[in-house]
């Protein structure tokens, strides 16, 4: 991942936090690929809870105990 194209780039940190967050504990290399971007990018990554992935589908966790 090189880039990260929001509307509102007054989100783009945030967006890109969230994403790293929650694609952190997955296994594809997508998702290695948005983690690694959002560590050059963002000072803090959130906590993910309750991670649970499910295969070609989707990914479900909570974030920050939200």
């Amino acid at each position: 991942m090189t880039d990260l194209y929001v509307s509102d780039s007054s989100k783009r940190e945030s967006l890109t936090a969230l994403a790293a967050a929650t694609e952190r504990d997955s296994e594809h290399p997508v998702a290695r690929a948005i983690t690694a971007f959002g560590q050059e990018k963002v000072e803090r990554i959130s906590t993910v809870e309750e991670f649970e992935s499910i295969p070609v589908h989707e990914i479900r966790c909570k974030i920050d105990s939200i």
